[in-house]
């Protein structure tokens, strides 16, 4: 069973046989900068609920990110949250934190979006010195997710991703791919936190399986997902 209609929920429809064993649950708050007390909090976790109510007897799966207890504010808040109710509630659940998942979606909250359209039109882009992001395919994360999912029964599965790039060289790559100029405002300020890329051993078991390379990773990911 798969809940949610958003990019996640649409990369794991074709695969809906491999998991009526579970629970897909994809139906989060995908906006980072929701405020406290948001609405969309609320409506999450009453889903939430009733999903861990109705489906005691499968495999839950949640989706996370992995900035949580890195970045503090209402949305990490919410997800750490909404990640100890799944563990409290489902007997066999696995919390997968993911990174910044990219694939089709009009979704303009992304991160490869939102640099992608800022990009496209020409607008300034406000970069922190240092930061970090890992983007991911969310093929890839679908294949990693059945891998993970046959081979354990609970627990939380850190998916940092392929390749770890400054946001700097990710906005140069868009820039490229767009065949457009990037235009920069840096700032030293960092709201990481300390984040650092790690994926579980299970992770690195999988992607060893699947035989993904890190080399040209994210440059493949925004060309196959980005338009000229």
């Amino acid at each position: 069973m798969i809940i949610g209609n958003g990019l996640v929920a649409k990369g794991f429809f074709p695969f809906n046989d491999q998991f009526d064993d579970c629970t897909v649950f994809a139906a989060g708050v995908s906006n980072s900068k929701e405020k406290e007390h948001s609405p969309n909090f609320l409506r999450e976790k009453r889903t939430l609920l009733s999903a861990l109510e109705k489906n005691k007897r499968l495999k839950f799966l949640y989706f996370s990110t992995v900035l949580v207890g890195f970045k503090n504010n209402a949305y990490y808040a919410h997800k750490r949250e909404m990640e100890s109710l799944v563990m409290d509630h489902a007997p066999s659940s696995i919390i997968f934190r993911v990174p910044q998942i990219v694939g089709n979606t009009d979704n303009k909250n992304t991160l490869i979006n939102n640099l992608s359209e800022s990009i496209r039109n020409g607008k300034k882009l406000n970069v922190s010195l240092g930061v970090k992001r890992s983007i991911m395919d969310i093929d890839d994360v679908v294949e990693i997710v059945k891998y993970c999912k046959d081979n354990m029964d609970k627990g939380v599965v850190l998916i940092s991703g392929i390749e770890p790039l400054k946001v700097l060289t990710l906005c140069c790559k868009i820039g490229k791919v767009l065949n457009k100029p990037i235009k920069i405002v840096f700032n030293r300020r960092t709201e990481d936190n300390g984040w650092v890329h790690e994926n579980s051993e299970i992770t690195l078991k999988a992607i060893k399986h699947l035989g993904i390379r890190k080399k040209g990773y994210s440059t493949n990911v925004i060309k196959k997902y980005i338009k000229p």
